[in-house]
């Protein structure tokens, strides 16, 4: 049985999408009659524009045009919940119901009446669109700002053609677009003398419209290149001090990372960091917070999210708050295993470590020297180019994919509280690097950041990596880690759908990070224990939107580059093929 309530909201998301449809229709309907000359071939749009001068009739198509093309873009946005667009909606919406007033000279048409009860609905059901806009994105901005630009030339040089009558050089649409064009960036070009009144009238609010448009596409295009976001020295020093008082995860020092958002509750000294991806929050490890502040950060967070309609997903989370993640109703699934190592009693001996002394054996007769990098001490730049020439070398190897969001960075300009070892051969040039993190209130460190040169001699990593070990075992350090190994068939522990999502995930990312050789690397560092990480999400049911924005978030190129590799793959393969075929048909 339904309950009033229910009946009572689904009423209400009922009303709120007929507004939002409306407003989609009427745009589309203005972008319509805003066409050059469509009202002489649609009748009833011709009478729409009875009684006006022909001039008159440019200004109010040019109106109507642009504030089609806002409705347009706010539908979506309101579909979305955003709380500017629905401000926007009910402005824009306004000023199309006084000129539709206006032009009708007082006559309420459909048009006024469907703008009237579009109106009323987002201003009783405004509570609805609570969600805040996230940061502009390059890649909307260029969509977005370009189709502005691209339609009013486009529509401009319709214009002209119709007019086409009237001018020396315009015989075809390329004509027209070429005067249009000129119109924008050089002025009037044609004799005015020979122009009626009403053409260089067109022709002065093509130019106005146009360069109006041109404006707001730059904004739109350049506003994700120089935005910033609103996060201050303060949140980040809250950060680092609820690093050092409750980051117990290895990877935990990510979240000072620039592309981290912050999430504080209200009168608890805790938080969460996240970043927004396709209305999924998705956040970096587990929550910085004591165990008995828990309920109180992710109750804020799930009503915070639901306000600005998110699902949320953790990711790297380990074994502290899961059972506290299960009663507040969040899915939690195994995801990876991260490698441990008690440096109090590591060692490396026996048959578990042969591997692993062979590449330490070969390092040696290189001659490969490690030490440690202080820059907070004393900067040398030329160390420090070398790194930048490493890691130019290791995004050259990746096809200049680099993932983020879970991996830090070098952070030479702002060090903090990483530590830097380096491999050098007898040359002094720099083989390799490894960039440790403190976890654990610095009681453990975690290898960060890894690279080496292309050409590093086998055992260089390894090197450094034991080199390190040494040196923190002797401060007294307890425990490092080497990083979380994603599950090689990740899909055979899980549900069928949950499963296929998260291989297709972990496929995706594993052609830039090669996460299947990943765990025999490590494995032969012989670490002490394995623990588990978990991916933990909610809703608790896992679905392709969150797998798309762990994908999303991870490698800000998206999906594009999975499958622009797997194209190459086919092409390659392809390619090969046809040639085998071709060899064989030779030989014949």
């Amino acid at each position: 049985m339904v309950t009033k309530q229910a009946l009572h909201l689904k009423t209400r998301m009922f009303l709120i999408n007929i507004a939002i449809f409306l407003i989609l229709f009427t745009g589309l309907f203005y972008i319509l009659i805003g066409i050059p000359h469509v009202r002489y071939y649609i009748s009833f749009i011709g009478e729409f524009y009875s009684g006006f001068l022909l001039e008159e009739v440019f200004l109010i198509q040019i109106l109507f045009q642009v504030i089609g093309l806002i409705l347009f873009i706010v539908s979506y946005k309101l579909h979305k919940g955003l709380r500017t667009a629905k401000i926007l909606a009910i402005i824009i919406c306004l000023i199309s119901l006084a000129l539709n007033l206006l032009i009708s000279r007082g006559r309420f048409s459909l048009i006024s009446v469907l703008q009237i009860y579009v109106i009323s609905v987002l201003m009783v059901y405004g509570k609805h669109f609570r969600k805040n806009s996230n940061p502009p994105t390059k890649k909307t901005g260029l969509i977005v700002g370009g189709f502005i630009v691209l339609f009013l030339i486009f529509n401009s040089s319709l214009n002209i053609l119709f007019f086409k009558n009237y001018y020396d050089n315009v015989s075809n649409f390329f004509h027209a677009l070429l005067h249009t064009l000129s119109l924008i960036f050089l002025g009037h070009i044609s004799d005015p003398y020979k122009l009626p009144k009403f053409i260089m009238i067109m022709e002065d609010y093509i130019m106005i419209i146009n360069w109006i448009g041109i404006l707001i596409g730059l904004v739109l295009i350049l506003k994700p290149f120089i935005y910033k976001p609103n996060i201050n020295t303060r949140e980040k020093n809250s950060i680092r001090e609820l690093l050092t008082l409750y980051g117990t995860n290895p990877n935990s020092y990510v979240a000072l990372e620039k592309d981290k958002t912050y999430f504080f509750p209200k009168n608890n000294f805790s938080a969460i960091s996240y970043k927004i991806a396709s209305d999924v929050a998705v956040c970096a490890c587990d929550p910085l917070c004591d165990r008995q502040d828990f309920n109180i950060l992710i109750d804020s967070f799930k009503s915070y999210c639901n306000r600005e309609h998110l699902n949320i997903c953790f990711l790297n989370v380990t074994n502290r708050f899961i059972d506290k993640f299960k009663k507040a109703d969040f899915g939690v699934i195994k995801s990876g295993e991260d490698p441990m190592f008690d440096l109090s009693s590591y060692e490396y001996e026996g048959k578990k470590g042969a591997k692993l002394r062979q590449n330490l054996n070969n390092a040696h007769r290189n001659n490969i020297q490690v030490f440690e990098y202080e820059p907070l001490k004393r900067r040398n730049l030329f160390i420090e180019e070398q790194i930048d020439d490493i890691t130019k070398e290791w995004l050259s190897i990746k096809e200049g994919n680099e993932l983020t969001f879970m991996l830090g960075s070098t952070s030479l300009d702002n060090p903090m509280d990483r530590r830097y070892f380096l491999g050098k051969d007898n040359n002094g040039k720099i083989q390799g690097f490894v960039v440790f993190v403190p976890f654990l209130n610095k009681s453990g460190y975690y290898a960060d950041v890894i690279r080496r040169r292309i050409d590093a001699p086998t055992g260089t990593m390894e090197s450094i990596i034991i080199s390190a070990f040494e040196k923190l075992k002797n401060e007294k350090v307890k425990w490092a880690s080497l990083g979380v190994c994603p599950l090689n068939d990740i899909s055979s522990t899980h549900t069928k759908t949950t499963g296929t999502l998260l291989q297709y995930v972990y496929e995706n990312l594993n052609k830039f990070y090669d996460y299947k050789n990943l765990y025999q690397y490590k494995k032969k560092f012989a670490p002490t224990h394995w623990e588990d990480r978990y991916i933990v999400y909610y809703p608790g049911k896992f679905t392709p939107k969150m797998a798309y924005s762990i994908m999303k978030t991870q490698n800000p190129k998206g999906v594009s580059d999975y499958m622009l590799t797997q194209l190459k793959e086919l092409y390659s393969h392809l390619k090969e093929k046809e040639e085998r075929k071709n060899i064989s048909s030779s030989i014949k």
